[in-house]
């Protein structure tokens, strides 16, 4: 399960490091997207297709009200579609840089 959840995170970063010259730390995002589970060492995963490929997003951090609203620890929830709403922002370090997803809003798609 790590071993996946690794990959989807780096698939979700290669995607960004090539979009990331049209984005700024004020763009916002808006994605229909599947929950795919919590794992307590990465966060809240979320997945869609775009322009034919797979792309994953993981948020670290979540409202707790979004958490105990769609029971996003639950496994039940896995599966289940949201309007996923968030902005991403770079992160530079000393000799790299990473990006960060901030969640704006969830709402479920019935």
């Amino acid at each position: 399960m790590k071993l996946l959840i690794l990959k989807f995170f780096s698939i979700g970063v290669v995607s960004l490091i090539l979009i990331g010259s049209s984005l700024n730390n004020t763009d916002t995002i808006k994605v229909e997207a599947d929950y795919d589970g919590f794992d307590e060492e990465v966060g809240y995963i979320f997945s869609f297709t775009s322009d034919d490929e797979f792309e994953s997003i993981i948020f670290e951090e979540v409202k707790e009200e979004y958490i105990k609203k769609f029971n996003l620890q639950e496994e039940t929830s896995i599966g289940k579609r949201f309007e996923v709403t968030y902005t991403v922002v770079e992160i530079k370090n000393e000799d790299d840089f990473t990006f960060k997803y901030i969640l704006k809003s969830l709402k479920q798609i019935k």
